[in-house]
C-alpha cells in the first residue's frame, strides 16, 4: 500500500506542480529526483543504523508514524496556506522519508522462513507490490487534482490500512525474534 502511494505521486505531483502551479516538467522532476532522493537516502542511513537497536517493528511503526504525520501536514498545509509549491512538496518529501523505513523492513519480514521458496517468494511479493501500487495509481488517475486533499487522503489511507494490516493480521503470525 504504501508503495501504492508512491506511484499516486507521480500520478498526482505533475498535475498539482504543473498543471496547477504551472511549474515546468523539469522543476518537477528536479524536485522529485532532489528531494526524494535525499529523503530515500537520509532514511535508508538511519534506518540501517537503527533497525540493529530497536528492530524491526519499532522501524515499521516509525516509517507508519512519519508517512501519516506527512498526510496531516498536507492536508494543513492547504488549510492554512492553501495550494502552494511548500504545502505541497514538503510533506511529499516528509513522506518519502517515511516509507523508506518501511519498504525494507516489510521486505525483511515477507521472507522470515521462506529460504527454502526464496525465489517464489520474491516473485509473489513483487508481483504483489508492484500489482497493488499501479491498482491504487490508477484509481487515483481518475480523482480531480485542483488541490493536495486527494493526495493527502491518499497517504493517509494507504499508510493507516497498512498499519493497521500488520497490526492485525502480520505481526501476531510472526515468530517473536522476527518482530523484535
Amino acid at each position: 500500500m504504501c508503495y501504492g502511494a508512491l506511484f499516486s505521486w507521480f500520478v498526482a505531483g505533475p498535475v498539482l506542480l504543473i498543471d496547477t502551479l504551472k511549474l515546468s516538467p523539469l522543476v518537477f522532476g528536479w524536485i522529485s529526483f532532489l528531494g526524494f532522493g535525499s529523503a530515500f537516502a537520509l532514511s535508508g542511513y538511519l534506518n540501517g543504523k537503527f533497525v540493529t537497536r530497536y528492530g524491526i517493528k519499532t522501524m515499521l511503526r516509525l516509517g507508519w508514524s512519519i508517512m501519516l504525520s506527512a498526510g496531516l501536514l498536507m492536508l494543513l498545509g492547504k488549510l492554512i496556506i492553501g495550494v502552494n509549491l511548500w504545502a505541497i512538496t514538503i510533506p511529499a518529501i516528509l513522506f518519502k522519508f517515511g516509507i523508506t523505513f518501511i519498504w525494507p523492513n516489510a521486505f525483511a519480514n515477507a521472507f522470515n522462513g521462506c529460504g527454502h521458496m526464496a525465489g517464489y517468494a520474491g516473485a509473489l511479493y513483487g508481483f504483489m507490490q508492484l500489482n497493488g501500487a499501479s491498482a491504487i495509481g490508477a484509481m487515483v488517475s481518475h480523482l480531480h487534482e485542483l488541490n493536495q486533499i486527494p493526495f493527502a487522503m491518499i497517504i493517509l489511507i494507504t499508510g493507516g490500512l497498512s498499519w493497521l494490516i500488520f497490526e492485525t493480521l502480520v505481526r501476531p503470525a510472526l515468530p517473536i525474534e522476527a518482530i523484535t
